[in-house]
């Protein structure tokens, strides 16, 4: 049998999240930003669930984290703003 993960609410939203496991990170060398493509399969009262990696590029990553970074200062700064 598979390892289990538990689902969680995200948000305000109908969407659930769940952990992927770090062996299936580190088997298919998954990083922040990489996305999961979903294919799933209904039959009877059972549900197949594929999923493919699908790698982020390097330039795609570089302007994620650029992005987070800049988010990030404006935070920190807000932040001083109204402990100041």
């Amino acid at each position: 049998m598979g390892k289990r993960t538990s689902l969680v609410v995200a948000n305000q939203t109908m969407t659930l999240r769940t952990t992927v496991p770090g062996h299936i990170v580190e088997h298919f060398g998954l990083r922040d930003g990489d996305q999961l493509e979903w294919n799933l399969k209904a039959e009877g009262g059972s549900i197949t669930i594929g999923v493919v990696p699908v790698k982020m590029n390097p330039e795609q990553r570089d302007k994620m984290m650029a992005r987070r970074a800049r988010q990030a200062e404006k935070r920190r700064a807000a932040f001083a703003r109204k402990s100041g």
